[in-house]
């Protein structure tokens, strides 16, 4: 291989992999959607049933022990930071290669845009029933 093909690929093996680690977590519609609708019930606390109960219209919410719980689920990479979404209180349901079904707590699905190998957040919607 000549010299200066060397020069120009070596940025890619450099600047690609950090570019890849760098990947900001995406959040769905829905998942949009639930926290701006969280943002009227803040702070939302077990005890607010009257608010649980409107959001429970639109998505899964449900209160476990102390904790507002939303059902989402997540699509990850293999290098998914399991360490800090357990210690954002999250509870791991499902565990399907790259995707898992997940509880967030309501309060901390904010940070989970922190968490190295997170790909996409996506929040529940309630099923409705055709009457």
């Amino acid at each position: 291989m000549p010299q200066f093909s060397k020069v120009i690929l070596l940025p890619f093996f450099i600047i690609l992999p950090l570019l890849a680690a760098a990947q900001e977590v995406q959040f769905s519609s829905s998942a949009r959607l639930f926290m701006q609708r969280i943002e009227r019930f803040k702070p939302l606390k077990p005890c607010s049933e009257n608010e649980i109960r409107e959001l429970n219209k639109e998505f899964v919410v449900v209160v476990s022990g102390k904790k507002v719980m939303a059902g989402a689920m997540l699509k990850v990479n293999e290098g998914i930071d399991m360490k800090r979404l357990k210690k954002l209180g999250v509870e791991i349901n499902t565990n399907a290669g790259g995707v898992l079904t997940v509880r967030i707590p309501v309060n901390k699905l904010e940070k989970l845009k922190h968490v190295k190998g997170l790909v996409l957040v996506d929040v529940d919607l309630a099923v409705q029933t055709r009457q």
